[in-house]
């Protein structure tokens, strides 16, 4: 990932940053380089308020952010 002319401040209408799509789509890898970054995840009850928007799959939030937390390479558990 190139940092060149990218903001990471950058948010959608409803306050969400690359890192937040990335979560609720569960995508762990683009996830996990957006984090070391300089990303940070917002509240485990901040995605919970939000699931209905969790259209594609039904995220473990917690075990994704666990994950993110620990910098895990790879995800590991379940994902749903």
């Amino acid at each position: 990932m190139s940092r060149q002319n990218i903001d990471l401040g950058k948010t959608d209408d409803e306050g969400f940053n690359a890192l937040d799509i990335s979560i609720v789509y569960a995508q762990y890898a683009s996830a996990i380089l957006l984090k070391r970054a300089g990303l940070v995840p917002k509240s485990i009850e901040f995605y919970k308020k939000r699931r209905e928007i969790f259209t594609v799959k039904q995220v473990n939030v917690e075990n994704f952010l666990l994950n993110l937390d620990c910098d895990n390479e790879t995800l590991e558990g379940k994902l749903m």
